[in-house]
């Protein structure tokens, strides 16, 4: 697990610096088609991988798909909603505002406040002294790195 974590933090703080130096020749909505584009791409290619890899795996695949209820299918279309529109804001913030360091870390503090706010009021999370002082190093921390 240790590796996926570490493979995943090392590619989310190279990203902001590849996002800003693509956006210097490329708008917001031209930049966002273009990693759509390869996204999709590279989907395809893992998809005809598998096929080839497993034949029955695009038959499993099916079959979990048909067997979606409404709500997951809108949980499913919600998801890509908010991915897009976060996508877009976050690249017209790197585009036009500040640099992709203090960008990156502004990003962090507000989600971690969010995430303590849904946790404690829409999925009533229990907060014991030690999850609050973690809280509270984390912060501080964000902070310090941000000045």
């Amino acid at each position: 697990m240790i590796y996926y974590l570490l493979g995943s933090s090392i590619a989310q703080s190279i990203n902001p610096y590849c996002r800003k130096h693509l956006l210097s020749s490329l708008e917001a909505e031209e930049f966002m088609f273009m990693n759509s584009f390869l996204i999709s791409f590279f989907l395809i290619i893992y998809f005809i991988y598998l096929i080839i890899i497993n034949s029955n795996k695009h038959i499993d695949l099916y079959n979990k798909y048909t067997n979606l209820s409404y709500t997951q299918i809108f949980a499913g279309i919600a998801f890509s909603g908010i991915t897009l529109l976060t996508t877009y804001f976050i690249i017209n913030v790197d585009k036009n505002y500040g640099d992709p360091f203090t960008n990156s870390l502004i990003i962090k503090v507000f989600t971690t406040i969010i995430i303590i706010i849904v946790g404690f009021y829409i999925f009533e999370e229990k907060f014991t002294w030690s999850k609050i002082i973690g809280i509270i190093i984390l912060l501080t921390g964000l902070y310090l790195l941000s000045e």
